[in-house]
């Protein structure tokens, strides 16, 4: 495991956050597996996008194909965000063949955001207690995201998306946070600690800090499931760092999206720009 530090905050470059978790998966070309289930992945045509008239990626209807009993809200291809529960899908073990379609009996995996389900640590380096220098939010998986009623989050899932009742989770994996921004502000780094640095993001943190009603520091989140690399799906996460009590917070989702490889050279391409220069390598 190889630490990397940037302005006194230290984080873990790691292949799979996953393995202290317990939560891994091997894989080979084609093929998936999720715990001791064998997901075959569709590879027909109809899990291509086209464009609609406004521009929009669209999918073309799914075949059935062999399909016993298909769940009925699932339109589109993993990974798929789902709003109402904050999680994005990733995989299911029942596919229809040549189909984006799965089983109703379908097991699955999904992922969540570090510190949802629980609150972190607020870090202040420097100055002292009433002005620090800089002050840090990690969002890692010392941070919960793991739903602290399991049984009743996965029927929440099964239902929304069709699925039978004893449909389960075989992982819940957590987003590993790889590059973010602060809104309207200038602070943007590589890794997994939002950091507030320039004079208008510690103005913010001490309006934030006073744990005002509603006040949050609205933030940008880049970053892949379990791992860092730049092989795997990108994610887009907008949410808001929220005030709990005294240093401490959460994460607030408000929308969240996989990111295109153009979308992701754009967000590069910005992290490129910063001066000081950043390991942006090692995100993208």
């Amino acid at each position: 495991m190889t630490n990397l530090t940037t302005d006194n905050f230290t984080f873990h470059k790691a292949a799979l956050v996953c393995v202290t978790l317990g939560l891994c998966a091997c894989t080979t070309p084609g093929k998936k597996t999720l715990g001791n289930s064998t997901v075959s992945k569709p590879t027909s045509a109809q899990n291509e996008k086209a464009k609609g008239e406004d521009g929009e990626e669209v999918l073309p209807d799914a075949d059935i194909g062999d399909c016993k009993n298909p769940a009925s809200n699932i339109s589109k291809p993993t990974p798929f965000y789902v709003p109402s529960l904050d999680i994005f899908m990733t995989d299911f073990t029942n596919h229809c063949r040549d189909s984006y379609l799965v089983e109703k009996d379908s097991d699955w995996a999904a992922m969540r955001v570090p510190c949802t389900e629980g609150s972190g640590k607020v870090e202040e380096k420097g100055g002292n207690s009433a002005n620090p220098d800089l002050v840090g939010f990690p969002i890692d998986v010392n941070c919960d995201f793991l739903p602290a009623d399991q049984p009743a989050f996965e029927a929440k899932v099964n239902t929304a998306l069709g699925l039978e009742k004893t449909a389960s989770s075989l992982a819940i994996n957590p987003l590993a946070v790889q590059y973010w921004e602060v809104e309207n502000s200038n602070d943007s780094d590589v890794g997994n600690v939002v950091m507030l640095r320039t004079n208008g993001g510690l103005s913010r943190y001490k309006e934030w800090e006073k744990g005002a009603k509603g006040k949050s520091i609205k933030v940008d989140l880049y970053g892949r499931e379990n791992a860092w690399g730049s092989e795997q799906h990108f994610y887009h996460y907008e949410a808001e760092i929220v005030w709990t009590s005294h240093n401490r917070f959460r994460i607030k989702v408000t929308n969240a999206r996989e990111l295109s490889e153009q979308q992701k050279e754009e967000v590069g391409a910005r992290c490129r720009s910063l001066k000081p220069k950043r390991a942006c390598h090692l995100a993208f």
